[in-house]
């Protein structure tokens, strides 16, 4: 009984690792792990239906084919500000045409510390100051009337 389960073991994971190999999507041989890539932001989207930060990002992954836009019809990617310190900065990107789109910041309990609409929006950065957040976990949220994307944030002890 217990080789016939080791053996069954081993059909599946030989199986399941065949799986990515063929889709020729990933590239297991491209990976990095720790990639110097550079901190801009231009959405790619990947054969594998993955949005990855830029170009640099999803060539570290390995994957093969992309296209230059989001996978999402609504992409949230929030980050620290280097250059003003104590500032949480984000960028909401839109596929398709441009609409409009409410943003969020909430802490796990509910409580809103940023509520605001952006009209026409195709792309739009903004950037909010973290000293009005207390440390803790947050919700940045970005929707739109029939999509919504969704990031959490860590705001530390000391930043």
């Amino acid at each position: 009984m217990k080789v016939l389960f080791a053996l069954l073991l081993c059909i599946f994971i030989c199986f399941s690792g065949k799986a990515q190999t063929f889709s020729g999507c990933v590239d297991s041989s491209r990976i990095q792990l720790g990639p110097a890539c550079p901190i801009e932001v231009n959405p790619v989207c990947g054969c594998n239906k993955k949005t990855y930060v830029n170009l640099c990002y999803l060539q570290a992954a390995g994957v093969t084919t992309y296209t230059q836009e989001p996978c999402e019809p609504l992409y949230l990617y929030v980050y620290p500000s280097l250059v003003t310190q104590g500032t949480l900065t984000a960028q909401v990107f839109v596929k398709g045409p441009p609409v409009n789109v409410r943003v969020y910041i909430m802490d796990l309990y509910g409580k809103l510390y940023m509520n605001q609409l952006y009209q026409s929006l195709p792309t739009s950065t903004f950037n909010y100051y973290l000293n009005d957040l207390r440390p803790g976990m947050y919700l940045v949220i970005a929707e739109s009337s029939t999509f919504w994307n969704a990031r959490k944030i860590v705001v530390p002890e000391i930043f």
